[in-house]
């Protein structure tokens, strides 16, 4: 559970989307909002790791799950 404050929240996960990937794209269902919210604000903002170590995690752990098929 969250502990931000929802538009606090929306705000990082924007901020952190749009740094992470160099676009600020805006979701178009609430659906997708709330998975932007969720992944940016909340998994990648954590702390513990430095975001190179953790786009290298996420990019090693993709690589891994395509090759599982």
């Amino acid at each position: 559970m969250s502990l931000l404050d929802p538009a606090e929240r929306t705000a990082r996960g924007a901020r952190l989307q749009a740094e992470l990937s160099g676009v600020r794209a805006e979701p178009a269902t609430l659906v997708q909002a709330s998975w932007r919210d969720y992944v940016f604000a909340e998994v990648w903002a954590r702390p513990g790791l430095d975001l190179r170590s953790r786009f290298l995690i996420a990019m090693s752990s993709a690589a891994g799950a395509s090759e599982a098929k």
